[in-house]
C-alpha cells in the first residue's frame, strides 16, 4: 500500500444513484460473534442496481489492513454522507453516530483470519456508495517481528533519457504555476519490455537496452498519465483518466473508461487481468477490485465485483515499521527500519519473488530513498539509491523476473536504474 502519495486517493466500486445491496439490506440480525478461519471468495456478489456517479465514497479515517480484537472502523461525516451500514461476512453490524463520524463495531469477529466487510453509505444528495474492504482480523496476536538487513539487492545498468522532443527524449514542460509535467509512468510488459509514458510527447517510449529510445506508439493528443498492464500476453493500456479513455498501445484501438475513473486521482495504478477487467487499488486496504470489464471499444460495468487475493500488500505500521502480508488472507509481519525517524511508501510493485518497495526514510533531519525488498516468506534487504522525489509519477517501479527498474526524473533527463533482487 502506498501510503505517501495522493494517488490512492479514493476507490470507487459502486457509486450510484440507485442502489440495491442483498449482503447490507437482507443480513441476519446481530449475532453474537462473527467466526472467522473460513476461505474468502475473490468474487463478492453485490447486487447492484442504478448508474454510476462521479462520487467519491468517504473512506476510512485510518487504513484497515488489519484490525485486532475490539476493534472498529471509523467513517468522518465528510461530503454530506448521511447514513452507513455495514456487514462482516453477510452479517449485519452495529453502527454507532459518535462525536460527529459513524462508528462501525467490527468487536464481534471471533477467532483468527480473513474477513469481508462490506460497507454502504448513503449521502444528502440522494447517491449512495458501497465499499468492500478485505481485512485480516488478528485478534492482537503480535505479528511476527523481522529486521530489515542490507544487501542481497545489487545496481546493474543505469539509462538516461534526456528532456526534450526528438526520438530518444522525453518531454518535461513546466506550467506557469511552477507545476511540472513529466512521463506519467513506467511499465514492464509481459515479454520483459519496459516502457516509458512519455506524458509531454504524447508517446510510448522503449525504455529497454535493445532499442533504447525508440518510439513505440503515438498517442492521441490528450494527457496520457498512467499505464494498465495485463496479466496476460501483450496488452498495455495508456490511461487519460480525465478524459474517460485508453489506447491499446499495441494496435492503437481507442477503448472508453468507465465514467467513474473521472472520480479517481489521476495518479491511480491501474491494472488488467488476461480477460481484460480493470482493476484500482482501495487505498485503505490495499486490495485491487474490479471496475469494469473490457468489451470491445469500451468497458462496461456489470455490478459483478472481483478481488486479487493471490498479491502481497504492504503498509506503514508506524514511523520506523512496515507491514507485509504475503497475501491478504495469511498473518502479517512487522518489519522494523531501526535508523528511521519516520518513513514513507513511496511506490511499491509486485516481483516473481515478492514485493519491491521505494520508501523514503528520514532521520530527523533529511530523507534519503531506500529500496526495499520483501520475500514472499518475510525477509526484507534494502539498499540506499539515488533517486528524486521532487518529481514524482504515477508509477515510478517496473519489475521484470529478479530485476526492477527505478524512474526519476532529474536535472538531465529520465534516469533509468536497474537493480538485480
Amino acid at each position: 500500500m502506498k501510503t505517501s502519495r495522493a494517488a490512492l486517493g479514493a476507490l470507487v466500486i459502486g457509486s450510484m444513484a440507485s442502489i440495491a445491496v442483498m449482503q447490507v439490506g437482507s443480513a441476519e440480525p446481530v449475532p453474537e460473534r462473527v467466526t472467522l478461519g473460513d476461505p474468502v471468495s475473490s468474487v463478492l456478489n453485490l447486487t447492484i442496481d442504478g448508474s454510476l456517479t462521479e462520487r467519491i465514497p468517504v473512506l476510512p479515517v485510518e487504513a484497515i489492513p488489519t484490525l485486532g480484537s475490539n476493534s472498529s472502523v471509523t467513517f468522518g461525516k465528510n461530503a454530506g454522507l448521511t447514513s452507513v451500514s455495514a456487514t462482516l461476512n453477510g452479517q449485519r453490524l452495529n453502527v454507532s453516530d459518535i462525536d460527529g463520524a459513524f462508528v462501525v463495531d467490527t468487536s464481534t469477529a471471533e477467532g483468527e483470519g480473513a474477513g469481508t466487510l462490506i460497507v454502504a453509505q448513503s449521502f444528502s444528495d440522494g447517491t449512495s456508495a458501497v465499499l468492500p474492504y478485505t481485512i485480516y482480523f488478528s485478534n492482537d496476536n503480535p505479528p511476527r517481528e523481522t529486521d530489515i538487513e542490507s544487501g542481497g539487492i545489487r545496481a546493474t545498468t543505469e539509462r538516461v533519457l534526456t528532456w526534450g522532443t526528438a526520438e530518444g527524449q522525453v518531454g518535461r514542460l513546466t506550467a506557469k504555476e511552477s507545476e511540472t509535467l513529466i512521463p506519467g509512468a513506467i511499465a514492464a510488459t509481459s515479454d520483459g519490455t519496459l516502457l516509458v509514458l512519455d506524458t509531454v510527447n504524447q508517446r510510448v517510449v522503449n525504455g529497454s537496452e535493445a532499442r533504447f529510445g525508440t518510439i513505440v506508439a503515438d498517442l492521441p493528443g490528450i494527457p496520457y498519465l498512467a499505464f494498465a498492464t495485463s496479466t496476460g500476453p501483450g496488452k498495455v493500456l495508456a490511461i487519460d483518466p480525465i478524459n474517460g479513455t485508453s489506447v491499446d498501445v499495441a494496435t492503437g484501438a481507442i477503448i472508453t473508461l468507465p465514467a467513474l475513473t473521472a472520480a479517481l486521482p489521476a495518479d491511480t495504478d491501474y491494472s488488467l487481468d488476461e480477460n481484460g477487467t480493470l482493476f484500482v487499488p482501495n487505498p485503505a486496504d490495499g486490495v485491487r477490485y474490479s471496475i469494469a470489464q473490457m468489451n470491445g471499444d469500451q468497458f462496461r460495468t456489470d455490478g459483478n465485483i472481483e478481488r486479487i487475493l493471490d498479491e502481497p500488500r504492504v503498509w506503514r505500521a508506524s514511523s520506523n515499521e512496515i507491514a507485509f502480508q504475503s497475501t491478504p488472507t495469511e498473518p502479517a509481519i512487522t518489519i522494523r527500519i531501526d535508523d528511521a525517524a519516520d518513513l514513507a511508501i513511496i511506490d511499491s510493485v509486485h516481483s516473481d519473488n515478492g514485493e519491491i518497495l521505494l520508501v523514503a526514510v528520514g532521520d530527523g533531519k533529511s530523507y534519503t530513498t531506500r529500496l526495499v525488498h520483501i520475500s514472499t516468506d518475510g525477509e526484507a534487504t534494502s539498499l540506499d539509491i539515488p533517486f528524486n522525489a521532487a518529481l514524482t509519477m504515477t508509477s515510478h517501479l517496473a519489475a521484470t523476473g529478479s530485476t526492477v527498474t527505478v524512474a526519476s526524473a532529474e536535472d538531465d533527463g529520465l534516469h533509468l536504474r536497474s537493480y538485480r533482487i
